[in-house]
């Protein structure tokens, strides 16, 4: 299941990785993604290809080991959570990727990298990177 949270704290739910890019597409703006792994027909990573453009994603899976959280990572995952876990746990994890929009920019030189919408600016230029290009750009 992939779990979106808007702004309202209203939640979408989508079981696999077409339904996740229709919500995405028609939906608007998600502050986040939750995303499981294991999906109905397709594997949650794909939807890191799927749709480039995606908010902070924190994979919830029920796999365990280094495969798995390193692909994840390098998908372009910003975290990754293996269940079960506490809520205490998971809602900080969540906390820490849905910070306000002005704690999620950060400023070197010239460039501007925003956690929120996952843009890199060169002054006012926008800069392309995969996911997992911002992902080591900003941790």
């Amino acid at each position: 299941m992939v779990a979106y949270f808007f702004p309202e704290n209203t939640v979408f739910t989508a079981s696999d990785v077409d339904e996740a890019v229709r919500l995405l597409t028609e939906t608007g703006n998600f502050d986040a993604v939750v995303l499981d792994l294991i999906l109905r027909s397709s594997v949650g990573t794909d939807l890191f290809r799927e749709f480039p453009a995606l908010p902070p994603v924190v994979i919830l899976p029920s796999l365990d080991g280094e495969d798995s959280p390193m692909t994840g990572l390098t998908s372009g995952a910003a975290d990754y959570v293996i269940k079960p876990c506490s809520m205490r746990l998971w809602e900080t994890h969540i906390a820490l990727r849905l910070l306000p929009k002005t704690d999620a920019v950060e400023t070197f030189g010239n460039f501007s990298v925003n956690a929120n919408t996952r843009t890199v600016k060169d002054t006012t230029i926008p800069v392309s990177l995969t996911p997992s290009g911002f992902n080591i750009l900003f941790f």
